[in-house]
């Protein structure tokens, strides 16, 4: 188990931001996506550059391979612009499959050659089979929670079925940081609730399930004034993990330094992201992307704290019986005035049927 110890001095530097907090189900995990959905992740700037940065040297006369392509197949079309020699875009949502192929035709229209050389697949990616294994793969199966969407499942088999050995994954690096908030600061000041679309997103993610349960809770834009220090929770070096290491139980102590006296209610967690071996970070809590972060309420609801209190977690990520997606677990407990206090076990898992887990679920899930 490895263990962070507090940092004492621990600046955060927070993006200026352009939209209020919006608390949503965090849907990315789940078969939901529309294409208006693909269409906010090509238009973050942001996001598209650093993943287009580390493209550009890798490219040329390559054979890439683009999983979960989205209905724009943006990085397989991009991937040939910057002289792949072939690249092959992997897509199983039916609407997304739709608009790729009126994507495809076109830029068949308007860039023959390019067009040429992208291939559209309509399969999920671990039930694939290419004609040649891929020297690059773009997988931007990359939650809010780094894991969520199961990029270590899926690298874990592009490993071993879809790639040579010395292939190269982009985005090289994912980890998951964690701290502990109180909701209604990181909400700006209101209440937690969601709107209308996010009630649809909630029963449509429900369907795709099959039963109720407590869906974790996406803040996009939250106001990131932590409560607490920040520790790594999880970790896929997606260029060095073997395919078993990917996918192993990640076990995790942290200690969290509490900054102030106040009121704390949830973990919030968040991704942080490196598209290329010796290339920047993108943080998604400071830098202004699609991504937004996750909340995990205490099952025990809120709870004073005083500075320099310390909030005890153990993080632990297992993939689910689906094979794919990860569950979450994180015991939590308390060390105040030389006295430890248990405040329970968040349980997030991808699809389990408990509901009710938090007052905050309860609000939220009545």
């Amino acid at each position: 188990m490895d263990e962070e110890r507090p940092a004492r001095r621990e600046p955060v530097t927070v993006a200026a931001r352009t939209g209020k907090p919006v608390l949503t189900p965090s849907f990315g995990e789940y078969p939901v996506y529309t294409t208006g959905s693909y269409s906010v992740l090509s238009s973050d700037t942001l996001r598209v550059a650093v993943f287009e940065d580390a493209l550009r040297s890798l490219a040329p006369d390559a054979v890439v391979l683009d999983l979960g392509a989205g209905g724009e197949l943006l990085w397989a079309r991009r991937a040939a612009e910057l002289g792949a020699a072939r690249s092959v875009a992997v897509e199983v949502m039916p609407d997304a499959v739709r608009q790729g192929r009126a994507t495809l035709d076109a830029l068949a229209r308007r860039a023959p050659d390019i067009a040429g050389r992208v291939q559209l697949v309509n399969a999920l990616s671990t039930r694939v089979t290419l004609p040649e294994p891929a020297d690059v793969c773009v997988a931007e199966v990359v939650g809010s929670f780094a894991g969520a969407e199961g990029i270590a499942a899926v690298i874990a088999d592009a490993r071993t079925r879809l790639l040579n050995p010395g292939a190269v994954i982009v985005p090289d690096r994912v980890c998951s940081r964690l701290a502990a908030v109180e909701t209604r600061t990181v909400l700006g000041g209101v209440d937690a609730r969601f709107d209308e679309a996010a009630r649809e997103n909630v029963q449509r993610i429900f369907a795709a399930v099959g039963h109720p349960f407590d869906v974790r809770l996406r803040v996009q834009s939250p106001v990131a004034e932590l409560a607490t220090t920040s520790a790594v929770v999880e970790v896929y070096d997606l260029n060095r993990d073997t395919p078993d290491r990917l996918v192993a139980d990640q076990d995790r102590a942290v200690r969290l330094l509490v900054r102030r006296e106040g009121v704390i209610d949830a973990l919030m967690g968040w991704l942080v992201l490196r598209a290329l071996r010796g290339g920047p970070e993108l943080d998604a809590l400071r830098d202004p992307t699609s991504w937004g972060a996750v909340l995990f309420p205490f099952p025990s609801g809120p709870v004073r704290v005083t500075a320099g209190d310390i909030l005890s977690v153990r993080a632990r990520t297992r993939i689910s019986d689906n094979g794919i997606n990860p569950d979450y677990r994180f015991d939590i407990a308390l060390e105040s005035n030389s006295r430890l206090t248990g405040l329970g076990t968040i349980t997030a898992e991808h699809h389990g049927k408990h509901i009710g887990g938090s007052p905050l679920h309860r609000a939220l899930l009545a």
